[in-house]
């Protein structure tokens, strides 16, 4: 067991090239699966074993596609801390540390380095309010769902975050993020 653990612990740090999720319902009858295909991974530079490689290639992986267009691993959330709650309670399955210092620690070992709370973020550019309100100045309509569904708003959320980015330079919208980077609207 240790030794299974020894290789694949570096790996998953070095690797993120694809994820796939499937949530079922408990009889096996509905389903949705996804695909996700990251950015992160350089099969021209980062360390591997070309074998693995080169069967990913033949499987259809096309590394450099990915590099070039898949997504990149960060969160963005919207009055976060109850989503990102119920995440870490269902991904655990166990009780929510009582402190906030303990809260944010399962929040970075889940979800990485990169985690933005945008209720946070739109003050900088002006912006307050709930998400509807924010999404109305910045005249972005729902596009699927229903308001305040969970699926719809998580598109929103993404929606807000990238007509903001497109409102400045990207150096400019880099150093908001830092400034932002783990810090919880009624958390920090």
């Amino acid at each position: 067991m240790r030794d299974i653990h020894s290789l694949f612990s570096p790996n998953i740090y070095l690797l993120s090239i694809q994820h796939g999720l499937t949530l079922s319902s408990s009889d096996g009858r509905c389903h949705c699966s996804w695909e996700f295909n990251f950015r992160d991974f350089d099969s021209d530079r980062d360390l591997q074993n070309p074998a693995s490689v080169s069967f990913l290639k033949r499987q259809g992986i096309n590394f450099l596609k990915n590099k070039q267009r898949g997504i990149e691993s960060w969160w963005a959330t919207f009055h976060g801390p109850y989503d990102l709650g119920f995440l870490i309670k269902i991904l655990t399955g166990m009780e929510l540390s009582e402190s906030l210092d303990g809260f944010m620690m399962l929040v970075r070992g889940f979800f990485g380095d990169e985690v933005y709370d945008l209720k946070k973020v739109v003050r900088v550019f002006g912006l307050g309010g709930g998400l509807e309100g924010v999404a109305r100045s910045l005249n972005l309509e729902t596009v699927t769902g229903k308001r305040h569904q969970a699926g719809s708003d998580s598109l929103m959320i993404m929606r807000v975050f990238f007509e903001l980015k497109g409102k400045c330079f990207e150096e400019e919208m880099n150093r908001i993020l830092q400034r932002f980077k783990y810090r919880l609207y009624g958390l920090s």
